[in-house]
């Protein structure tokens, strides 16, 4: 099975990363964007991300490394490599630091029945089909272009 930091053309990852970073800024509603992560991510994948997400909250609160192993069960080097990820990317870190400043999220607005006006039907759930569709379409594109 390929890595997928294996994934060696830089400018076919760069063109896949802003084609999924206009995908996530149009996706508005809490459930479609839910179904295109679904779509997109594995179990495996989601898991990181939640908890580099984790680290780096508490570590943005001012929590230290034994503090978040202990709560989040993790190692020093895993924390370390979020970190360091976080910090090696100086261009955005103010942008991301001003959004942790500003998110607020209480799991039990999650869990309240679906109402009708929380679906958009431009994207249900099954939408992740022209997620993938619109990333081979961009990639067909690219390569016609080498």
């Amino acid at each position: 099975m390929r890595k997928i930091g294996n994934f060696g053309d830089e400018a076919l990852q760069s063109e896949q990363l802003q084609a999924l970073t206009k995908l996530l800024s149009e996706t508005k509603l809490y459930l479609n964007m839910k179904a295109m992560l679904q779509a997109l991510l594995t179990d495996s994948e989601r898991s990181a991300i939640s908890q580099r997400l984790a680290i780096l909250r508490m570590h943005y609160k001012g929590f230290n490394y034994s503090q978040i192993e202990e709560t989040l069960k993790t190692t020093s080097n895993t924390i370390t490599k979020a970190v360091m990820n976080y910090e090696k990317d100086t261009e955005h870190r103010g942008d991301f630091d001003n959004i942790l400043k500003r998110f607020r999220f209480d799991p039990k607005t999650f869990k309240e029945p679906i109402k009708a006006d929380m679906l958009d039907s431009t994207f249900l759930p099954s939408a992740g089909v022209g997620a993938r569709a619109m990333i081979r379409q961009s990639t067909k594109e690219h390569n016609r272009k080498k």
